[in-house]
């Protein structure tokens, strides 16, 4: 249902993104068409995704390193629970006060300002680049989109008007036309003028056009597609976790183009995407998907990375009867959140209780480690998995000499490294994000005649920006880890690679390939309810998800939906593999043991097969 015209800055076209004249009020969606934008770059039509520029951006930047205390430091015990040791909390309440704009997020390396989008990628290439993909306003690898010529732009200059008149746009910029020529202007009113709603109650007197209008619900052109499907997209587009946001929103935008290609996810109504960055902070991400919900509009949430930040939102998802599908958390912990066979979470990547498994028999087997230190996060990816890698390894016959709980976005992590080193490992197992285990491993070095030992990382190190933390090559070189496999040798991930290729110029990011079949199997299931209904959405995602059924996969959406719309079912076969979900809404996988060399970057030096997990 359209949202009506509730007063000045609510009628449904235009968000801030589209950067509306100057005293001008904005409203909730963006505007249909094609028109440029402030900055210079194209608005998207409808029913394409958009960063959701929520009050949580007005003060966005890099995420603050956290200030609390250190986390308990123990060897053998059960440690602190997911929340402690975690001292920062948002600077604000993530809600704006009085009449502020929605802004985009600004990201690190930028300017505020939103007439020059850029970055500084201090890791790789520069904006745009195909390596990060990060452009303003939508995070493409393809920068910025012009307007053509022949397009109205509202960034032009107001060209002077008489007394009493509206300006106009000034007819010398390109594109310049009247303002009252643009279909909606009213959408996009200056200030003085009266709510669109009153401004039409002028010039329409019979019943016929009163009811006319009750039918269009506020400010709606006569003709106007069907509302979008909405669906929220929560990620981490800043702060700890900002090295997978890129890829996550490229991702997600993929499937997007797909299915609106092929006609939209319902008769007549294409998908939009809602994207909001969760800041790589669990509070924030509980309140991006409360505003999806709420105030957008969204049906679903696909989300988050973090599995703190998805246990955040899935108390959200879980209270409004909303199917939530994670890409990457890996937490045990999720399992649990929810009972067997009556769950609204869901993911496409297998539980860590698996993984660690896997990093155990890697270190006992594989390197000959006998004395095994363990350091993880103190949250709740960390938690579970450094208790399981411990009780794995002393299964196996090994000793394990000492467990470190750590916090993430510390300056330093020389106390916790100076322990474990007194411990005198010869094997350190290594859980955190890139950022935190970089530190840990550039501060393990630092120390002087600091031993060698072998080290174990786990599946969100297998990434670039883990490697440019530590920022001495020779420091990871033969670092190894674990991780499910996200990109196998499959006729479906080669479908989902080229295309990604095509569509942004770069390969895709670690975790692309689970990121691909959460977006779609939520579509999918949407499809197959026919409604957006969140108990209906919910029923079908098994069953498009699970046998039996005819075999789709990425680049195939379009048909799968059609065969949906025409009574069959479907089971969706993933990029990243099988997604057949179990009755705790989880999904098994390979998993490969991995390594670091500067010649070679990362590479495979075995896999792991889900029977060969016990």
């Amino acid at each position: 249902m359209a949202h009506g015209c509730r007063g000045l800055g609510h009628c449904p076209r235009y968000t801030d993104a589209l950067g509306c004249p100057r005293g001008v009020a904005v409203g909730r969606g963006r505007r249909i068409g094609g028109r440029a934008s402030a900055d210079g770059n194209r608005a998207r039509p409808r029913g394409r995704s958009r960063i959701d520029g929520g009050r949580e951006y007005d003060r966005v930047g890099a995420y603050p390193a956290r200030e609390g205390a250190r986390a308990t430091r123990h060897a053998g015990s059960t440690g602190r629970d997911a929340g402690g040791g975690r001292g920062h909390r948002p600077r604000d309440s993530g809600r704006s006060t009085g009449g502020s704009r929605r802004a985009f997020p600004t990201l690190p390396g930028q300017a505020a300002a939103p007439s020059a989008p850029g970055s500084d990628d201090s890791h790789g290439p520069g904006p745009g680049s195909p390596r990060h993909g990060l452009s303003q306003p939508r995070f493409h690898a393809l920068g910025q989109r012009l307007p053509r010529q022949s397009e109205s732009r509202l960034d032009a200059p107001l060209a002077e008007a008489p007394p009493g008149r509206k300006p106009r746009l000034d007819p010398r910029q390109p594109g310049g036309r009247p303002l009252d020529d643009l279909p909606g202007h009213r959408s996009c009113r200056r200030d003085d003028n009266p709510p669109c709603g009153a401004q039409m109650t002028r010039r329409l007197s019979t019943p016929a056009t009163w009811l006319a209008l009750l039918t269009l619900l506020g400010c709606n052109d006569v003709g106007e597609t069907p509302e979008p499907v909405r669906v929220g997209v929560v990620t981490s587009i800043t702060g700890e976790l900002v090295s997978f946001g890129a890829g996550q929103v490229n991702t997600a935008e993929l499937v997007e183009q797909e299915v609106n290609a092929a006609g939209g996810v319902l008769p007549g109504r294409e998908l939009e995407l809602l994207i909001a960055d969760d800041h790589s902070d669990p509070e924030m991400g509980r309140a991006a998907a409360t505003r999806l919900i709420d105030d957008e509009g969204a049906v679903a949430i696909v989300g988050a990375f973090a599995s703190g930040i998805s246990v955040a939102i899935s108390e959200v998802t879980l209270e409004r009867g909303v199917t939530q599908v994670s890409c990457c958390s890996t937490s045990d912990r999720l399992t649990d959140i929810q009972a067997e066979g009556d769950r609204y979470f869901f993911r496409t990547v297998p539980p860590d209780g698996l993984q660690a498994i896997v990093l155990a028999g890697a270190a006992h087997g594989d390197f000959g480690c006998t004395n095994l230190a363990v350091m993880h996060l103190d949250n709740a990816y960390g938690m579970p998995f450094g208790e399981a890698i411990e009780t794995n390894f002393r299964e196996l016959g090994g000793t394990v000499a000492i467990r470190v709980a750590f916090a993430d976005g510390l300056a330093s992590y020389v106390p916790e490294v100076m322990e474990v080193q007194a411990a005198a490992p010869d094997c350190v197992a290594l859980v955190g994000y890139p950022e935190s285990a970089g530190r840990i491993v550039r501060d393990w070095n630092g120390v002087r005649d600091a031993p060698a030992v072998r080290w174990i990382g786990a599946d969100a190190m297998k990434i670039n920006a883990f490697i440019d933390e530590v920022a001495n090559p020779a420091q990871t070189e033969g670092f190894t880890g674990t991780s499910p496999i996200t990109a196998p040798m499959t006729r479906s991930y080669a479908t989902f690679e080229t295309n990604y290729r095509a569509t942004f110029g770069a390969s895709p990011a670690v975790f692309s390939g689970p990121e691909f079949d959460a977006v779609s199997l939520t579509i999918l299931a949407i499809a197959r309810a026919g409604t957006t209904d969140g108990l209906a959405i919910r029923d079908s995602l098994s069953q498009v998800a699970n046998p039996p059924g005819r075999v789709f996969g990425p680049g195939e959406l379009g048909a799968a939906m059609a065969v949906l719309r025409a009574g069959g079912e479907i089971n969706y076969e993933g990029a990243a593999g099988p997604v057949d979900l179990d009755g705790f809404g989880n999904v098994v996988s390979q998993y490969e043991i991995w390594q670091w060399t500067e010649a070679d970057g990362f590479t495979t030096l075995r896999v792991v097969e889900p029977h060969e997990i016990r």
